[in-house]
């Protein structure tokens, strides 16, 4: 019942123990799709070891592309009826299938759960979910914390409405994803449980030493999730917030490298347009932090980049 799509790149000391926690339980309920995403270590021989002898375990290699297009390609060969997207070193709980099982005949467009994040220091944070009467502005409010792996989605609900990931988004891909599948779904369950165990990567994308053109997308992929808004909706002011809110952070990125990039500095003009605009749906530290750089911009682009700077 469940296409569990995994991409792979460079996990051959992870991958095995991702797939053992989906089929410790049972093998009954589900298929796995590990996506070979141009893996340069010996990820692929270790992935044809896994499926060799297990008749719902598929392997698809392709060319590095990132994994937006790795996942695509899996929902591709997708066969069930429902479908998760799980990275190469996570793992799901213990009782994932004694717990969303009932769940699974329910006939909802999306399956919710909870989930855990393992820091660098090996210490953890739990998010639960619970149920809400706006799904949506609770996630971009913060409220309500979501991960891409801690959904279970209808595949025909993805292919009715065509959602895929943008293979040109490099970050906040899965935000922007999350946000449609949230749009297009009619039914909505919650599973009061951890079920899903993220581990924070020092080497995964969002980690990465160098500030390129592609950590610009993430601007864009937020940008895209305003515009899905009536411009004074709820929800609109909700995602101009975190819109603004990225574009400083990923400024205060770029400052920290230290470089100087006429392209990159002219995207960023563009989009200071929206430092302009003030939404007071929510008052947090972050909230007021943006309050305060739109406020001191108004008065000094020179005091706005110290006081940026200098935020923790």
């Amino acid at each position: 019942m469940i296409s569990f799509i995994i991409p792979c790149f460079n996990v051959q000391e992870t991958i095995e123990e991702t797939v053992v926690s989906i089929t410790r339980e049972t093998d009954l309920f589900c298929e796995i799709i590990l996506v070979n995403d141009g893996s340069s270590d010996a990820t692929l021989e270790v992935l044809q070891k896994i499926s060799f002898g297990h008749s719902n375990v598929k392997v698809v290699n392709k060319t590095n592309g990132g994994v937006s297009s790795a996942r695509n390609l899996g929902l591709h060969f997708a066969t069930q009826e429902y479908v998760c997207f799980l990275d190469g070193d996570d793992t799901m709980d213990n009782s994932f299938f004694e717990k969303v099982t009932s769940y699974l005949y329910q006939n909802r467009d999306i399956i919710m759960y909870g989930f855990d994040k393992e820091n660098k220091d090996l210490s953890k944070r739990s998010y639960k979910v619970y149920y809400s009467k706006n799904y949506i502005l609770d996630y971009l409010l913060g409220k309500m914390y979501i991960h891409i792996s801690s959904l279970l989605l209808k595949r025909s609900m993805l292919l009715r409405n065509h959602v895929v990931f943008d293979e040109d988004i490099y970050y906040s891909e899965d935000r922007e994803f999350i946000v449609k599948c949230l749009r297009c779904s009619t039914s909505l369950a919650i599973v009061p449980n951890i079920l899903f165990h993220y581990k924070f990567r020092s080497t995964s994308a969002m980690n990465v030493a160098k500030f390129t053109m592609k950590r610009m997308t993430s601007i864009v992929a937020m940008e895209r999730v305003l515009n899905m808004f009536a411009s004074n909706s709820l929800e609109a002011k909700a995602a101009l917030l975190q819109l603004q809110l990225t574009i400083i952070l990923v400024l205060k990125k770029y400052l920290h490298f230290g470089q100087k990039d006429k392209n990159i500095e002219n995207v960023f003009d563009k989009y200071f347009q929206y430092l302009n605009k003030i939404s007071l749906l929510k008052m947090n530290k972050y909230s007021m932090f943006v309050l305060l750089l739109i406020f001191v911009r108004k008065f000094s682009d020179k005091l706005f980049f110290f006081v940026l700077k200098k935020y923790k």
